[in-house]
């Protein structure tokens, strides 16, 4: 499944999401490959088809309708 229309909705999840997550790529350096399965298979879906598995899907959380939602698995760290 596709849960992005596009690149640019693709970009503000991860930026309200996987940009803000204490698993997130971003906290490990520049070339270095996220701690989530999420993120990889987003980053992944990127740059092949855009699509993800179901499961992945599942635990990114519903966004039913929504252009930017919260994932289900964020975790930030205060």
């Amino acid at each position: 499944m596709r849960p992005f229309s596009g690149g640019s909705q693709y970009g503000a999840w991860i930026g309200a999401n996987c940009d803000r997550c204490a698993k997130g790529a971003q906290r490990h350096g520049p070339d270095a490959l996220p701690d989530c399965e999420i993120e990889l298979a987003l980053g992944e879906a990127y740059f092949d088809d855009g699509n993800i598995t179901d499961a992945i899907a599942a635990r990114m959380g519903d966004g039913a309708g929504r252009y930017c939602w919260k994932c289900a698995e964020l975790t930030v760290e205060e």
